[in-house]
């Protein structure tokens, strides 16, 4: 059996995917764009966390004021999807030397794989 490519195992590559797909089906109008979502929030978790909790928080200090001229509705959306996207990918940079570093990953290590 030949292996698997790393590229299909990599996460970031899986991660930017998702993200071009809910922007791509969003901007088009299509009602499919919900079912994009979900493995997209399940990839994006941390980042998710990360950034739309301060952004909440953001929100909530600012009440009662307008939307500025220049925030367009997709510009919003694209924003809601990229940030938490680049959070996930560098969160993963940085955990992924800790967690080699612990052994964690040693029972799942295949050599030739």
């Amino acid at each position: 059996m030949p292996p698997i490519s790393h590229f299909l195992l990599n996460l970031n590559f899986w991660r930017t995917l998702t993200a071009i797909t809910v922007l791509i089906l969003e901007t088009n109008g299509s009602p499919l764009w919900w079912t994009a979502t979900v493995p997209w929030v399940l990839l994006n978790l941390p980042g998710l966390l990360l950034t739309t909790i301060p952004g909440f928080l953001l929100l909530a200090v600012a009440e009662g004021s307008a939307q500025a001229d220049w925030m367009s509705e997709p510009f919003l959306i694209t924003l809601c999807i990229t940030l938490p996207t680049a959070a996930s990918m560098v969160l993963s940079r940085c955990w992924h030397p800790l967690l080699r570093r612990t052994g964690i990953f040693d029972q799942f290590h295949y050599p030739g794989a």
